[in-house]
């Protein structure tokens, strides 16, 4: 039952599901679920300050910066993975960070807390 319910939690927030994603523990007294991958995209520091940065972030052509409201308020195009992208001059609040490879699929759509 726990498998099954890490699969539709996984699938639910990235929708799509990889062979080397596990949940590293499952308790629902905890907040904050922690999944450990190989090849997965990290975004850190979360929450960030004025920048943060991508790790396994591999032919990524454009990130989009979303509000809350789903309104498109920043986007980098042609960056490298080693990028720190500048965030300094948006609001404090919640984000997402849709990212976006070469062919233009979205790979991700990442939370982000601004400070």
């Amino acid at each position: 039952m726990r498998e099954f319910i890490c699969f539709l939690l996984l699938f639910t927030l990235t929708g799509s599901v990889t062979s080397e994603a596990r949940a590293s523990y499952l308790d629902p007294t905890i907040p904050n679920l922690t999944w450990e991958t190989s090849d997965e995209i990290r975004l850190y520091p979360n929450p960030a300050g004025d920048y943060f940065s991508l790790e396994n972030a591999i032919n990524i052509q454009k990130l989009e910066i979303i509000n809350v409201v789903g309104r498109s308020v920043k986007t980098f195009i042609n960056m490298h993975s080693l990028d720190n992208f500048y965030i300094g001059d948006l609001s404090t609040g919640l984000y997402m960070v849709r990212i976006i490879d070469d062919s233009g699929k979205v790979l991700k759509t990442i939370r982000l807390h601004k400070k």
